[in-house]
């Protein structure tokens, strides 16, 4: 979910996000390399979702999606995983994207009934302080 929520931040904020990033590399799956995960931010925003197969724990694929609000401001992401063993990641596409995308869009027009409910979640200004 972190992609898609860094990939619809401002590109001055992205460099800010990967100028100050320790990278972890869980797996040999990781991307830890700034030029690469710039590419990824890129395909992550133009594309609307981002899937990963085994980068945080072998075994997990997952697929994620933002939640906008009703000005179009990203405030959350949603996800979707399966086993990678058994669940290639252009199946999971195939098979959840389309329920994924319409479970965040409901869950948006809630936040737009609602607005107050946007204030149980954090924003979505991503900081790499966590990451130090």
């Amino acid at each position: 979910m972190g992609r898609v929520l860094i990939s619809r931040m401002r590109d001055d904020q992205i460099e800010i996000y990967l100028r100050d990033l320790k990278p972890i590399k869980f797996t040999e799956h990781t991307v830890t390399d700034t030029g690469r995960l710039r590419q990824i931010f890129a395909q992550t925003r133009r594309l609307g979702y981002s899937a990963v197969v085994d980068e945080l724990d072998y075994g997990i694929t997952a697929l994620a999606v933002p939640i906008t609000d009703q000005s179009g401001r990203v405030v959350a992401a949603v996800n979707t995983s399966g086993y990678s063993g058994k669940l290639p990641i252009d199946q999971l596409i195939d098979s959840r994207l389309n329920d994924l995308r319409i479970a965040a869009s409901r869950i948006g027009q809630i936040f737009t009934r609602y607005p107050v409910l946007l204030h149980s979640i954090a924003p979505a200004n991503i900081s790499a302080a966590g990451n130090k």
